[in-house]
């Protein structure tokens, strides 16, 4: 999950706040330029100019820090697994600078108007925005075609600021939990920020109204109430972490705290201004340091936002505090150099860029990229960044003919979504042909004709690895691969729920009345089996039932399950009444099967990760073995890319270069040596699907006609189909 969740640069306007007096007493800002925040002065100045108004250089080096480790985590960079912490650095940024500017407005005016406040933000958001989702839309089309309805949902989803919401729910869905990374996933992160502000400047409004009424208490109530939501808000996501991680990656009430920490900073200023020079100092270097200790010690298995989110907002809003106190000596110097304000004066829009960047790119590359070659697609994105912001962000932003009439602004707003909209429907309507232009070849016919079929599915593979065009033929149409899923995904007998625990769907097969029993159990590799197993008991007179639960190995191991940063119990309390059902059933034969690349690592302490899952293996067998069953365990397929399809749309005159080499896509050997030794012992035969799929070197992304792993890891129906008799040959005499 932690690849669909991406992160986002929330910028809200250039970072030239100051704010040393109380909340009744703020004196007026200078005029702010058109576009600017409504604090802008207009030029820059030092840093240590921020405590009596004037640009906050320790801010903009901030934006550069935080966007410079979400792009340098998406590329790989080493060391940096938890740089997805930049979006808790620009929540802080974001709520301290709205805040800062609203409190001035009303400041100066007694009110705020609230039409000025969303024309600026749009001034400051959309363009850019828009132009990175209409290219996106329009690169998609060209060489993403196989992923343009969700790409175009996606666009439409973000245009209206709920994207979030869409990603939390697939989130808790296996098969949606599985889509290939859309280059707008981005996105999320500005969804999360706008439904805050739907709310935020309307609380703030009746707050300040209170503090006028109210001259002496009103300050402090307006901090306890903003205080009282931000812990509320900090409570539920810590909770949501636990219980539905998705809800609480990619959810604005999970998130809100952290916007409302910089909103906490910005009403205490009074208090924060009396903040000791020398104290200040080494606040920034310790909040600096903060935010880069999050970035290096988080990785994927860290269970966030949760407790953990707490280091990088607080680094920030020290940070932010500090640079309210005029101090020497402080981190601001090293945030305020010249390359750093550069990059933070693009960080919007470098953030907006980089991420389609890496996946088309990666696309375009064959499927995967290496480090590399993504820091030179992120410095591609850096220059389109420089690009969009001179000619369209900073332009828009500072245009006056929009400032002085704010309903303007709304109205182009307005327009400006319509065209993307427009846009993301006519890319699905209007959709590019995807056809091969290779020599017809047909597997099926092949395979049925034959006598020694896994002789002959051995030549197919090969010939398939020298083949360089996809074929004409090929069967489903690379626009169906993806969704060629055996229909038992789809039928309620799979546990696709990750919280699921149940096994009381109906799963039987073939002839009910059958003698002969055969079981399919383990996660979503062994119900990829399933046509294959169909044909084979079909054509035997047998009956089968189906136990199969995703990210669910059979092995009787205990681990975490990285995409809910938790020890993943539903698994041990589903295996275990699968178990159960299968002692009763008492089949003649099990075949079992689950990926040998796991979703994280087995809970407690161990010396020998694969030693471990070996001897979990070992002990599903020696379970299904006691009650007289013979017992088959297929091996993992390999594991291409998942972007495989999209890298044949892409490369139809070249199919060779979305194959992968054996060494690079059979993963975990010697995992996989020891499991098969291991369940040998205890009387399993252990099938090696790998020949079916690669030749001693290669392992190409179709065989024949027909594409071999829909997705870089599950076998597509139609394949799994045509190995029934290779697999009959191995095993049909099993349950006889």
């Amino acid at each position: 999950m932690r690849s669909a969740m991406t992160s986002a640069e929330l910028a809200t306007g250039e970072p030239r706040v100051a704010l040393a007096t109380p909340v009744a007493t703020v004196a007026r800002p200078e005029a702010a330029g058109p576009g600017h925040s409504a604090v802008d002065t207009g030029r820059p100045t030092t840093g240590h100019r921020g405590p009596t108004g004037g640009f906050r250089r320790d801010i903009e080096g901030m934006r550069a820090v935080a966007v410079g480790l979400v792009v340098a985590y998406h590329a790989g960079v080493p060391l940096l697994d938890g740089g997805y912490v930049g979006v808790d650095v620009f929540y802080v940024i974001s709520g301290f600078v709205v805040t800062t500017v609203l409190l001035r407005e009303f400041t100066s005016t007694g009110s705020v108007s609230i039409l000025g406040f969303y024309a600026r933000r749009a001034r400051r958001l959309l363009p850019a925005a828009m132009v990175v989702l209409v290219a996106t839309l329009i690169a998609s089309w060209w060489w993403l075609p196989l992923q343009l309805q969700w790409i175009a949902t996606q666009a439409v989803a973000s245009i209206a600021y709920c994207v979030n919401f869409l990603l939390a729910r697939n989130s808790v869905d296996y098969l949606d939990s599985m889509r290939r990374e859309s280059p707008l996933e981005h996105y999320w992160s500005l969804a999360v920020e706008e439904q805050f502000y739907l709310c935020w400047p309307l609380l703030l409004i009746v707050l300040l109204l209170w503090a006028r009424r109210r001259r002496a208490a009103g300050p402090t109530t307006a901090l306890v109430v903003v205080g009282t939501l931000a812990v509320s808000s900090f409570v539920l996501g810590v909770w949501l972490t636990s219980h539905s991680p998705g809800y609480a990656y990619f959810g604005s009430p999970a998130r809100a705290w952290e916007l409302l920490a910089g909103a906490l900073l910005a009403l205490g200023l009074p208090a924060v201004a009396r903040i000791p020079a020398r104290l200040a100092a080494g606040l920034t270097w310790a909040g600096l340091a903060a935010v880069v200790a999050a970035a290096v010690l988080f990785d994927g298995t860290t269970r966030f936002p949760g407790y953990a989110a707490l280091l990088p907002v607080a680094g920030t809003a020290m940070v932010i505090a500090a640079g309210c106190v005029p101090h020497t000596g402080g981190a601001v110097g090293l945030l305020g150099r010249a390359p750093l304000q550069w990059i933070g004066r693009l960080s919007y829009s470098w953030y907006l860029w980089h991420w389609p960047f890496l996946v088309i790119g990666a696309a375009l590359l064959g499927g995967t990229a290496t480090l590399w070659q993504n820091l030179a697609l992120v410095a591609g994105a850096l220059l389109a960044a420089v690009v969009t912001y001179r000619l369209v962000e900073d332009p828009l932003r500072r245009a006056r003919v929009l400032a002085v009439r704010p309903w303007r602004t709304v109205g182009l707003a307005v327009v400006a979504s319509a065209a993307v909209g427009a846009v993301a429907v006519s890319a699905v309507l209007v959709r590019p042909t995807v056809s091969g232009t290779g020599a017809p070849v047909d597997t099926a016919a092949v395979l049925s004709a034959s006598t020694d079929v896994e002789r002959d599915l051995g030549r197919l593979v090969a010939a398939s690895v020298a083949a360089p065009a996809v074929p004409v033929n090929l069967t489903p149409p690379l626009p169906q691969v993806t969704t060629d899923i055996p229909t038992v995904f789809q039928d309620g007998c799979v546990v696709l729920k990750i919280t699921d625990t149940g096994t009381d769907h109906p799963c039987g097969y073939g002839d009910p009345t059958a003698t002969h029993t055969v079981v399919l159990f383990g996660d979503s590799h062994a119900g990829s089996w399933f046509p294959a197993l169909r044909e084979l008991v079909t054509a035997r007179g047998w009956r089968l039932v189906v136990m199969v639960k995703g990210f669910c190995s059979a092995a009787s191991v205990r681990f975490r399950l990285d995409s809910v940063n938790r020890p993943y119990d539903e698994c041990v309390q589903w295996r275990d009444q699968a178990l159960d059902r299968i002692r009763e059933l008492r089949p003649a034969l099990v075949v079992t099967s689950s990926t040998n690349y796991t979703f994280g690592d087995p809970v407690g302490r161990f010396t020998d990760r694969d030693q471990v899952w070996a001897d979990g293996w070992a002990g599903t067998v020696a379970e299904l073995r006691s009650h007289g069953s013979q017992v088959v365990l297929i091996g993992d397929v390999p594991w291409l890319p998942p972007t495989v399809v999209d890298c044949l749309a892409v490369h139809l005159d070249d199919a060779r270069t979305c194959h992968g080499a054996v060494d690079d896509v059979v993963l975990e050997p010697r995992r996989r040596q020891l499991i098969a030794d291991a369940v040998a012992r205890h009387g399993a035969l252990v099938v090696d699907p790998t020949p079916w799929f690669c030749t001693a070197t290669v392992c190409p992304a179709l065989v024949g006609n027909v594409v071999t792993l829909r997705d870089g890891n599950h076998i597509s129906a139609t394949y799994s189909r045509l190995l029934w008799r290779v697999l009959d040959e191995r095993i049909g005499r099993l349950g006889a």
